[in-house]
């Protein structure tokens, strides 16, 4: 690591658990070059970083924290990666957040993809019904198989969010281990809802098999990350 990555690692975990609050000022160059005996170069740099992901605006006479909400959705990734286990808030709100863009780009594939990108998407989801993942491998599989449906759907919005978000999540995620008591049948059956939707083209099957595999995944992604906590039931899910 650089130390202008040291510096901008410090600076946005300090921003983000509010030891500097929106609307403050940071430290300037010569304050943070001396806290973390740097040169003013390396500080720049740090900060230049750190304002990219939106996290503080750079105006005359410093650099002032911004509210999160007006950072990129870069930051997730480094949010992710803050603790040694991601915030089970946080992966819940990506996913509740992906789930509703999910279905959104499943609705414009079924109007408007040809035959040939269904049969593409429809190959995508395909594995996951029919070979045998581990826990983990499968929760995987399962992302790219929406970042694959996100990308297809010629739904802009959906696209830009599908980069940003799925490659940060895919790789917050790879060292997570799902329990291994999971009944995959509960998968199993609503990705063959969802496949059947995808053939027939019909958009409210389509959303309710969705909707019902975020109510299953939230489950198994709360049990993950939270191994001392009850599991809750991920196997009996009514539609």
């Amino acid at each position: 690591m650089t130390k202008h990555e040291e510096i901008s690692d410090v600076l946005m975990e300090e921003i983000l658990s509010n030891r500097f609050r929106p609307g403050e000022r940071l430290p300037s160059e010569r304050d943070l070059a001396a806290r973390f005996d740097a040169n003013r170069g390396a500080v720049r740099e740090a900060m230049k970083m750190v304002s990219q992901l939106g996290l503080v605006s750079i105006e005359p006479g410093g650099a002032r924290v911004a509210p999160i909400e007006h950072a990129s959705l870069d930051v997730i990734g480094y949010m992710l990666r803050r603790t040694s286990t991601p915030e089970p808030s946080l992966v819940i709100d990506i996913f509740e957040a992906i789930n509703a863009l999910v279905i959104v780009a499943a609705d414009r594939v079924i109007r408007q993809a040809t035959e040939d990108e269904i049969r593409s998407i429809r190959a995508a989801l395909r594995p996951l019904i029919h070979e045998e993942f581990d826990e983990a491998a499968h929760t995987l599989a399962r992302m790219e198989f929406f970042r694959v449906l996100m990308m297809t759907s010629g739904h802009i919005v959906c696209q830009l969010v599908a980069k940003a978000l799925f490659e940060q999540l895919i790789a917050g995620m790879a060292d997570i281990r799902p329990p291994t008591n999971i009944d995959r049948s509960a998968f199993v059956e609503l990705l063959q809802d969802l496949d059947d939707a995808l053939l027939q083209r019909d958009r409210d099957a389509a959303r309710v098999a969705i909707t019902a595999l975020e109510t299953v995944n939230r489950a198994v992604v709360f049990a993950a990350l939270n191994p001392n906590e009850p599991t809750p039931n991920v196997v009996e899910v009514s539609l």
